[in-house]
Order: C-alpha cells, then structure tokens, then sequence
C-alpha cells in the first residue's frame, strides 16, 4: 500500500504554519482512503485525501495541496444575546423563560438552555436587529405560547405572514413558528417541526 511521504508538498501556506510559525510534519494516510466533504456552495464532493496533519484535523486537498478543515473541532455552540441591562436580561430570561442561571458579571449573564450555553452579553449601546437571533425548537408549540402568555409575553405579529390568535404562523413546510421579543427588544423564537410523513 503507497503512503504519502510526510513532508512532500507541504503547502507554503499551511494554516499551523502561519499561527505556530513552525513547519509542522504531516502524518501519513494510505492514498486510497476517501472522504466526503463539501465545497463552498456546500454541494457534497469527494476528494482524495493524500496527507494530514497529525496535530489536527486538516487534510490537504488532492486537487491544488489546499489545506481544508475536515470537520469542526466541537459540537458544543454557545449561544450569544445582546443585552443593555443584565439584571432585566436576568429576570426574563430565568424567571420568565426559566433557563438555568450559571453566573453573572458586569460583562455578562450566563445561563444554560439543557445542553446549550448562552451568554447574554452587556452592550450598553444595544440596538435590536429585525430578525430572529435566538430560538428554541420545541413539542407543544401552542403549550409554550399559552405558557409565555401567562407570564406576560406576547406574541410578535408581522404583518406579511398569515398569523393564527395565537401569533402562530405555519411554513411552506408545516413547521410552526411563534416570535416574541426580550426587554431589550431580541427577537426570539419556538417552533414546531412538522410531524413526519
């Protein structure tokens, strides 16, 4: 079986190069072994994986010796909010929503959703985008949307969607959505997935 040769073809460029400042040795892989990856208009391809680094998980595309990254380093996402008043962000997002406190600073509230952290971030002068930054899948959609109702927080209505009395909209797709807002006037979501067929 060929083996690539560990230093052949090293890329001039290659990315622990330019952050190490040091030419890191390639391990080798048998010539022959393939793996899926996807371009950037994220149409699957195939490239044949010749040489990778044995610091981490970069390969060097078989076309042009391009350094790629194979996979993301972590599957744990940390969610960020923008807030302009911590302890308001506090009572909403754990009182009302009921997320899990972790900590607070005067940099940041942090708060878990189950697995997920987020982190409401203090930005004094913090103006709100019109569209969603934060959501949350859930099962009982109409449940969720009773239950903020009870806290007194409600629905978002937009004016292009055909919403039930509820704030409901349902997609092209079947899927349900429901938008309130924060204090600071975040769009958040729940929705729905649509059952299965």
């Amino acid at each position: 079986m060929d083996i690539a040769d560990r230093d052949r073809d090293h890329p001039r460029r290659c990315p622990h190069q330019l952050v190490l400042g040091v030419l890191v040795p390639l391990e080798g892989v048998p010539i022959g072994e393939w793996e899926p990856r996807r371009d950037d208009r994220r149409r699957a391809v195939v490239r044949l994986s010749v040489w990778r680094h044995a610091l981490s998980q970069y390969a060097l595309d078989d076309i042009g010796g391009t350094p790629y990254r194979r996979a993301m380093q972590t599957e744990r996402p940390v969610a960020f909010v923008a807030s302009g008043d911590l302890e308001r962000s506090r009572t909403f997002y754990v009182d009302v929503l009921g997320l899990e406190p972790v900590s607070m600073d005067e940099f940041a509230l942090a708060v878990r959703a189950g697995p997920v952290p987020i982190r409401v971030t203090h930005v004094p002068d913090h103006a709100p985008v019109a569209f969603t930054v934060l959501g949350w899948e859930v099962d009982d959609l109409a449940g969720e949307v009773a239950a903020l109702a009870a806290r007194g927080v409600a629905t978002t209505r937009y004016p292009w969607f055909e919403q039930d009395d509820d704030g409901i909209w349902i997609a092209p797709s079947g899927d349900r959505v429901a938008w309130f807002a924060d204090p600071d006037g975040n769009v958040l979501s729940f929705s729905q997935p649509a059952p299965a067929s």
